[in-house]
Protein backbone atom coordinates (compact mmCIF):
# COMPACT_ATOMS: atom_id res chain seq x y z
CA UNK A 1 0.00 0.00 0.00
CA UNK A 2 2.85 2.41 0.74
CA UNK A 3 4.01 2.28 -2.88
CA UNK A 4 0.45 3.02 -4.00
CA UNK A 5 0.33 6.07 -1.74
CA UNK A 6 3.71 7.28 -2.97
CA UNK A 7 2.65 6.77 -6.57
CA UNK A 8 -0.51 8.76 -5.98
CA UNK A 9 1.09 11.73 -4.22
CA UNK A 10 0.79 13.79 -7.38
CA UNK A 11 -2.93 13.07 -7.27
CA UNK A 12 -3.91 14.24 -3.79
CA UNK A 13 -7.49 12.95 -3.89
CA UNK A 14 -6.35 9.45 -4.81
CA UNK A 15 -3.65 9.49 -2.14
CA UNK A 16 -6.26 10.50 0.45
CA UNK A 17 -8.42 7.53 -0.53
CA UNK A 18 -5.49 5.14 0.00
CA UNK A 19 -4.71 6.77 3.35
CA UNK A 20 -8.34 6.57 4.47
CA UNK A 21 -8.34 2.88 3.57
CA UNK A 22 -5.14 2.36 5.57
CA UNK A 23 -6.65 4.16 8.58
CA UNK A 24 -9.72 1.91 8.37
CA UNK A 25 -7.51 -1.21 8.29
CA UNK A 26 -5.45 0.00 11.26
CA UNK A 27 -8.66 0.79 13.15
CA UNK A 28 -10.03 -2.70 12.45
CA UNK A 29 -6.79 -4.17 13.79
CA UNK A 30 -6.70 -1.83 16.81
CA UNK A 31 -3.26 -0.63 15.67
CA UNK A 32 -2.99 2.77 17.36
CA UNK A 33 0.55 3.42 16.05
CA UNK A 34 -0.61 2.75 12.49
CA UNK A 35 -3.61 5.01 12.95
CA UNK A 36 -1.40 7.82 14.27
CA UNK A 37 1.11 7.44 11.43
CA UNK A 38 -1.40 7.38 8.59
CA UNK A 39 -3.42 10.17 10.20
CA UNK A 40 -0.31 12.36 10.22
CA UNK A 41 0.29 11.53 6.54
CA UNK A 42 -3.30 12.56 5.81
CA UNK A 43 -2.95 15.84 7.70
CA UNK A 44 0.26 16.56 5.83
CA UNK A 45 -1.47 16.12 2.49
CA UNK A 46 -4.37 18.32 3.53
CA UNK A 47 -2.14 21.14 4.72
CA UNK A 48 0.36 20.89 1.83
CA UNK A 49 -1.31 23.32 -0.56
Amino acid sequence: MASSILGALGRKEEALLYIDEAIALHTANADSAGIAHTSSLREGLLTDD
